[in-house]
């Protein structure tokens, strides 16, 4: 989730047992779960990997993630609860909290739980377990996505203008500027991906 682990890294059962102390039975249980979760995947001769999407398959989850997010924002704003409001305020200071570059690790957790959030408060079950599903394979292109320290500081920004468009009842004003954070983030991972592709045929 941290990468860690990088995109089509091997991972070791043996070594993993080794650095944690345990035996390899629970990390045995731990890699099934997690490649039945999408997270690894099994290859050749039996060895297991962290999952590595396409550069069109991480684009297309953003672009999902713009339709999912757009809905939830648009169903849950204008029948706001108190416990939504003040649960939308305590992630609006855990932002502000973490707006330093050095606490970076820490602002894509929040990140991450903020825009699960927003989809939770659909009510709609269906979408909420479809988007944290896919969601979670992209977890480790968020920290791709803030590299640079101008976008990271810029992401802090939208949080809050989104935040305060909700607690507005402003459904257009929080629905474009999600769309366009989630847009801004798409296009990072996209110059990532060109990059590497750029290093690989030189």
């Amino acid at each position: 989730m941290n990468g860690a682990y990088q995109p089509g890294e091997r991972i070791n059962e043996v070594e993993i047992a080794k650095e944690l102390n345990v035996s390899r039975s629970p990390v045995h249980c731990a890699i099934t779960e997690l490649t039945g979760e999408g997270l690894l995947e099994s290859v050749s001769n039996k060895s297991i990997k962290v999952r590595q999407l396409s550069h069109k398959q991480v684009l297309d989850i953003f672009e999902y993630r713009v339709l999912v997010e757009s809905y939830a924002l648009g169903k849950f704003i204008p029948s706001l609860t108190p416990a939504n409001e003040k649960a939308f305020r305590l992630f609006r200071q855990e932002f502000l909290d973490n707006a330093t570059y050095d606490k970076l690790a820490a602002y894509v957790d929040v990140d991450a739980r903020f825009h699960r959030y927003i989809v939770d408060c659909s009510g709609n079950d269906i979408v909420s377990d479809s988007f944290h599903r896919y969601s979670v394979l992209i977890s480790p292109f968020r920290v791709i996505s803030l590299k640079s320290k101008v976008r990271f500081s810029d992401s802090i920004k939208e949080h809050v203008k989104i935040i305060d468009a909700i607690l507005s009842d402003d459904v257009s004003t929080a629905v474009a500027t999600n769309e366009e954070h989630l847009n801004l983030a798409s296009e990072e991972i996209n110059t990532y991906f060109i990059n590497k592709k750029k290093e690989k045929d030189s």
